[in-house]
């Protein structure tokens, strides 16, 4: 792309370029699974068990993301939550689809090793809080 692209139509193509790939990798992941069987288990699912299984995971998710940004202010680095929140989203996406949970840690590191000034500390602190 050119310098001379506007920002508005480089976000749009970004957004467009991730839901094509979550398609195409939910299509993968589904390619062996009947759809049919797959809703019919999903529609026996008690809807109030489902808002507490997400509402739990939401709440663990919560609490990782302030136990990391209180290990980060430790060290006197300073980082939003909300990057530390959005860092920590695809740190799970890599721990999920690699074959080991070191793929999230690495971008963990990547995501605060610049705030830090360290990749080092940045190291320590996602070795600390696991």
């Amino acid at each position: 792309m050119s310098d001379a692209t506007p920002h508005p139509l480089r976000r749009l193509l970004a957004a467009l370029a991730k839901l094509l790939l979550s398609v195409g990798l939910m299509a993968f992941v589904l390619r062996d699974t009947s759809l049919t069987s797959l809703w019919n288990t999903f529609r026996r699912v008690q809807p109030s068990w489902i808002l507490a299984a997400m509402s739990m995971h939401g709440l663990v998710l919560g609490v990782s993301v302030w136990r990391w940004h209180m290990l980060l202010g430790a060290q006197h680095v300073r980082v939003p939550a909300r990057t530390l929140a959005e860092s920590f989203w695809v740190a799970l996406f890599f721990n999920n689809f690699l074959p080991s949970n070191i793929g999230g840690d690495v971008v963990r590191i990547a995501d605060t090793s610049r705030p830090a000034g360290s990749k080092t500390l940045a190291t320590m602190v996602i070795l600390v809080d696991r």
